[in-house]
């Protein structure tokens, strides 16, 4: 894997772990909704749509080629909020 790679994984990372910090704190429960969809194009591309939900209510998404990342977007939504 390269640095750049490393760096993008420990973000998303990065992301997640405060989303569950904040939510663990205040006792709230999280969800993932994971969705791969995949476009019928020359490419045949795929990507992931991803749902945050905190305790039954949607809280953010994020859609991205990898899951990780696709949490870590939908992550972003909330943290981005807490601060």
């Amino acid at each position: 894997m390269s640095s750049s790679s490393n760096r993008s994984v420990n973000k998303a990372g990065a992301a997640e772990r405060l989303l569950h910090k904040f939510l663990q704190r205040n006792r709230q429960d999280l969800r993932w909704k994971e969705e791969l969809h995949e476009v019928s194009d020359a490419n045949k591309s795929r990507y992931w749509q991803v749902t945050a939900v905190v305790d039954g209510e949607e809280i953010g998404i994020g859609s991205e080629p990898k899951l990780r990342a696709a949490k870590a977007r939908a992550a972003e939504v909330r943290i981005v909020d807490m601060y």
